[in-house]
């Protein structure tokens, strides 16, 4: 059997052993830096997924060679505040879409094992962060202008340490329908980055799920080796 019907396998697998364990969530979403609450809207999630969109990708390391080989699923976490500005962007070949500015929040990339077609979430790996804040920005409300977008924290040279997290629970919606809302997470981390302390987390169901599986986006998740060595 191929690795890519392996993966499907897997996932499938994943996926009916998710239903019949899904946990119930809460409404809850947080983030904060330094210990500043900076209010945040929803966490989604995004991740790599087979070619038609109906389950999650089983890649074969979800290291990306910076640690022992380790095949799982990338899965993508926002806990953000976002505003959308409905059909404001022009994509280059020409659709038009919603436009959608981040505020502040935090984007945590996490690789999770699977065996035997199930999640190991207590096994799972940070991999990559984005962490975006709009602290100290100036707003004034006058009912037609959205507040300004946040500045990203994290680079690739950022000096990460003191990064601690849990993945409690994670579930995806029926993705084999066509479902894009639904499932859910339960997960905390907490991290240092370039001298600034970030706390993110929630226990929510997903309000968007999005699947990607176009050939580009196989090089869209990658693991970074700062954050990776700070596990």
């Amino acid at each position: 059997m191929s690795f890519l019907a392996k993966s499907a396998v897997a996932a499938t697998l994943t996926l009916v052993s998710g239903a019949v364990l899904a946990s119930s969530y809460a409404n809850e979403s947080k983030f904060s830096i330094n210990g500043k609450d900076m209010q945040v809207t929803e966490t989604s999630m995004r991740f790599l997924s087979t070619p038609d969109n109906t389950a999650p990708l089983l890649v074969e390391d979800i290291t990306d060679g910076l640690g022992k080989k380790t095949p799982g699923f990338k899965v993508m976490l926002m806990t953000r505040a976002i505003s959308t500005a409905y059909n404001a962007r022009q994509k280059d070949d020409g659709t038009v879409e919603a436009l959608k500015t981040v505020h502040r929040g935090g984007k945590v990339l996490f690789g999770i094992p699977v065996k035997n077609g199930q999640m190991q979430l207590n096994e799972a790996k940070v991999l990559s962060l984005g962490l975006i804040s709009d602290d100290g920005k100036t707003f004034t409300i006058n009912n037609k202008d959205t507040r300004p977008s946040g500045e990203q924290k994290f680079n690739n040279d950022s000096k990460v340490s003191q990064l601690s997290y849990k993945l409690n629970s994670l579930s995806f919606p029926n993705l084999v329908a066509g479902e894009r809302v639904g499932g859910g997470v339960n997960y905390q981390l907490s991290v240092v980055v370039d001298g600034v302390k970030y706390d993110v987390s929630a226990n929510t169901v997903f309000p968007v799920v999005e699947p990607k599986g176009q050939p580009k986006h196989l090089k869209a998740f990658p693991a970074k080796e700062n954050v990776f060595k700070a596990n």
